[in-house]
């Protein structure tokens, strides 16, 4: 607010007075508090209280909002006028920083950019990193983008740490490119990702055990959800990671060669891996009943896909009695009793796309099929733990 200075009505600010205070019959009455210089008080006709500092910047006589009573105290107000005044006093114009941050964009409207300038172009993961962001950040999507402060993202760190903690060290991995690009794009001196500390993370060996597969097995045989029945044995027979099940397509199965074809994987090569018999039986029953483009498709999902299905692994993990399993835990189920039954570490690593510099297309070829043979006998093996 600019204007004149105007005669006001000096008084010590106190909460009783300032309840007291009647609305004026026309325009607004001005109030200055006889303790904070520059602490104003004016109230309209309509009632509203709103405190300001009256200030001069630049030669010209402003009026800086800084809280509306009873919501600000006078404590607070009287804190916030001295903190201004003394950034004021170091060179911080309010003035120019309300101009600047008009023209500045939104987290939104910068996310936006972000999608169509570089995210679509180089992550082929961008629909689902996005579908995440709208999901845990949306709320950040109307604040300027440099008024997000280290503060807001440790919140929601916080926030998602409630529900798994490596499922907040994830998102953070989302978020910290996306300032870093704005960093570049010289729209922020300071990623307020870094600095958060993440959760530690430790390696884990859980895998389905001869006493829990016949439960689980049960369990999932007695799951009313096919979608979930089917998702969860999927990830189970393929030892694929949760992700790649969750935006799998038609187009990355060949029933001919029974294999499934992963473009985009951890590592960043892609991988061919052999389909069992039990999963092939699975994915045709669905694609029989399937219009989409995805194998596990979501009505409800702006991806378009099934999202993380923590509801339904919790009831089947609850009706099996089986505790401290991740849905993780199936990509090494198979793995496991592949060793179990006598694969060597190379063939297992061939499954789960683990790198390694000897290898040869001709040599993959072969190890594909190896593993298809001993993936058949880890899986019959599992199975006649259930028909024991």
């Amino acid at each position: 607010m600019v204007g004149n200075i105007m005669p006001v009505k000096s008084l010590l600010f106190t909460k009783e007075m300032l309840q007291e205070i009647k609305a004026p019959e026309a325009k607004r009455d001005i109030y200055k508090d006889t303790k904070e210089k520059g602490l104003l008080l004016i109230v309209s006709y309509g009632g509203s209280k709103i405190f300001y500092l009256g200030v001069v910047l630049s030669k010209k006589y402003h009026r800086i909002k800084i809280g509306v009573f009873p919501y600000l105290s006078i404590i607070d107000a009287r804190l916030k006028a001295s903190e201004l005044k003394g950034k004021i006093a170091q060179g911080y114009n309010p003035i120019e920083e309300k101009a600047r941050l008009s023209k500045e964009p939104t987290f939104k409207e910068f996310y936006d950019r972000y999608l169509d300038e570089y995210s679509k172009i180089n992550n082929k993961r961008w629909k689902d990193y996005a579908a995440s962001v709208d999901r845990y950040a949306k709320h950040l999507y109307n604040r300027k983008i440099s008024t997000i402060q280290k503060a807001d993202i440790q919140e929601l760190f916080n926030k998602l740490t409630k529900t798994g903690k490596y499922g907040a060290n994830r998102f953070l991995e989302v978020l910290s490119p996306v300032f870093s690009k704005a960093i570049e794009w010289e729209l922020l001196t300071v990623n307020p990702v870094i600095g958060i500390k993440k959760h530690k993370e430790q390696s884990r060996d859980r895998y389905l055990t001869r006493e829990e597969i016949p439960r689980f097995f049960t369990a999932i045989s007695e799951e009313q959800n096919q979608v979930m029945k089917d998702f969860f044995l999927i990830a189970l027979y393929t030892s694929v990671r949760k992700d790649n099940v969750l935006t799998m397509r038609w187009e990355q199965i060949s029933f001919a060669d029974k294999q499934l074809y992963l473009p985009d994987t951890k590592n960043g090569d892609p991988h061919r891996l052999p389909l069992l018999d039990q999963a092939v039986e699975i994915l045709k029953a669905r694609k029989e009943q399937s219009d989409s483009i995805w194998v596990f498709p979501s009505e409800t999902s702006s991806s378009g896909h099934l999202q993380e299905p923590k509801k339904a692994w919790k009831r089947i993990c609850k009706k099996a009695g089986i505790e401290n399993l991740r849905i993780h835990d199936l990509r090494r189920t198979i793995p496991s009793w592949m060793a179990m039954t006598g694969a060597n570490q190379y063939v297992i690593g061939q499954l789960l796309n683990h790198r390694d510099p000897r290898s040869t297309a001709v040599y993959t070829r072969l190890a594909t099929d190896t593993a298809r043979e001993y993936m058949q006998r880890a899986i019959n093996e599992m199975i006649s733990t259930v028909q024991q």
